[in-house]
């Protein structure tokens, strides 16, 4: 009997005590994505952020984490790579769609969408034929001037002769006219990024007419017979001009321009803010410069 009670006391203890709840060691992914983003936040606090940025990656590449892709987007932004943060905090709202903070990640990513960058215009070397003159002309970005004829700067540490402009971000389209030759050529830029957008003519290029658009899915010519406009530079009669347009297959209404005579070059650009879904010729902004050469 006695053997029974202490055999039914010992299984009481037994069954009282609580069952075992111990966690398992991180496995080895997490336990190095810890490590690296651990190094990355010291570098980050030292202010080395380009360290921080590849520890914050490393990590990221073992073992993905919001918090991780969240802290490389806010390095990338301090390092002013801002096209690859807007990547990073779209990331990471895709990873993280509760995220309480979404609303102020989603203005972030807006206000950095729309930081201008930095368009540096040049030229290939002298000993190129097709080099231009980037003091003897009119630079015009999307229609607009923006450089008229005078010096340009030598700019370290290239050493060669640039024009910087501060532009919104996306695809510009740059015009350089002199009184011998046009140069012409689409020109991307990224938020708060600098984009290098060389341009090359033939050094000879008569007319004087220069019609340029946002695309080549616009069309301008002088007739029914003519050839397409966009892009040349064209000799005209001097005097009114009603040059047809069409917008892809759709016509659209005459452009009006007067070519004057002389040392002077007519400038039309045409441009939309109208999606290419509509069935009909969009809405078009037309500018017009008269472009003054010298004797």
């Amino acid at each position: 009997m006695r053997a029974l009670v202490a055999i039914a006391l010992c299984a009481g203890v037994a069954h009282a005590q609580p069952a075992r709840k111990t966690k398992q060691a991180p496995d080895k992914f997490t336990k190095a994505a810890s490590e690296a983003f651990t190094a990355a936040a010291t570098a980050d606090t030292n202010g080395d952020l380009r360290t921080a940025l590849g520890l914050y990656e490393k990590a990221h590449a073992i073992s993905p984490h919001p918090s991780t892709i969240y802290n490389i987007a806010d390095v990338q932004r301090r390092l002013s790579l801002l096209q690859q943060a807007i990547k990073s905090y779209e990331t990471y709202l895709v990873m993280f769609p509760d995220a309480k903070d979404r609303a102020e990640v989603e203005t972030l990513v807006d206000q950095l969408s729309k930081t201008p960058g930095t368009l540096i215009i040049y030229t290939t070397e002298a000993s190129d034929r097709d080099s231009v003159d980037l003091a003897a002309g009119f630079v015009l970005v999307d229609g607009e001037i923006k450089k008229r004829p005078g010096p340009v700067a030598i700019q370290k540490p290239r050493n060669r002769a640039e024009i910087s402009l501060q532009v919104p971000p996306g695809e510009h389209v740059v015009d350089l006219v002199t009184s011998l030759t046009y140069a012409t050529r689409e020109c991307e830029v990224d938020p708060g990024e600098q984009a290098f957008c060389e341009l090359k003519a033939e050094p000879r290029i008569d007319g004087n007419t220069v019609v340029s658009a946002v695309n080549r899915r616009i069309h301008v010519v002088p007739d029914r017979r003519g050839k397409d406009m966009i892009y040349k530079r064209v000799e005209l009669p001097a005097g009114k001009h009603r040059l047809l347009v069409k917008d892809r297959t759709y016509h659209c209404a005459p452009l009006p321009i007067e070519v004057a005579g002389g040392n002077r070059v007519s400038y039309a650009f045409l441009t939309t803010a109208e999606p290419e879904g509509f069935k009909r010729c969009r809405t078009l902004d037309i500018k017009q410069h008269r472009l003054q050469f010298e004797p």
